[in-house]
C-alpha cells in the first residue's frame, strides 16, 4: 500500500492540521535572517568560517576549556538520569 501523505500520521498523532504546520514554517522562513545574521557574526568573532564550524565547536565540551573527565559508579549517576 502506497503512502500518498507521509506526514498524515503525524499530524493525527499530534492532533494538528498542515494549515498550522504550513503558518510555522512560513513564520520561521519570514523571520530568520537576523539569527542566521547573528551566528555568521559570532563565528566570524572567533575565527570560525561559518555556522556550520561554529556549531560544531560550541558543541564540544572542549571548546569551553572546562572538559574534565569523570567516571560515576551507577549507584551515584543512575538516580542523576532519572532526575
Amino acid at each position: 500500500m502506497a503512502v500518498s501523505d507521509f506526514l498524515k500520521t503525524s499530524f493525527e498523532y499530534n492532533r494538528m492540521e498542515k494549515e498550522s504546520l504550513d503558518a510555522m514554517w512560513k513564520a520561521v522562513s519570514e523571520h530568520k535572517q537576523p539569527f542566521f545574521d547573528y551566528h555568521d557574526r559570532k563565528a566570524q568573532l572567533i575565527g570560525k568560517k561559518n555556522q556550520l564550524d561554529l556549531a560544531r565547536c560550541l558543541k564540544s565540551p572542549v571548546f569551553s576549556g572546562q572538559y574534565q573527565p569523570q567516571l560515576y559508579p551507577y549507584d551515584k549517576g543512575g538516580p542523576k538520569i532519572l532526575s
